[in-house]
């Protein structure tokens, strides 16, 4: 039997950031530069918003494949 406690920990909601995230534009901005490319490929836009998550995976074994997912945040939430 798993004790009050233990269930009670792992239903509550959990935050938590990075020490060393930086909002910093300069830091980030080289990690952006594959989205660039592979949009511009695709001839996809890449949103512009206050607040982004980027997601960059490159690889594969016979083919190579490229993914760039972008999560945006606008003003309205």
């Amino acid at each position: 039997m798993i004790p009050a406690a233990v269930l009670l920990t792992l239903a509550t909601p959990v935050t938590a950031t990075c020490p060393a995230a930086s909002a910093d534009a300069d830091v980030l901005a080289g990690t952006i530069e594959p989205h660039r490319a592979l949009r511009q490929e695709l001839g996809v836009a890449l949103p512009d918003a206050p607040v982004r998550v980027l997601i960059y995976s490159e690889g594969g074994h016979l083919a190579t494949t490229r993914i760039s997912i972008v999560a945006v945040r606008n003003a309205g939430g």
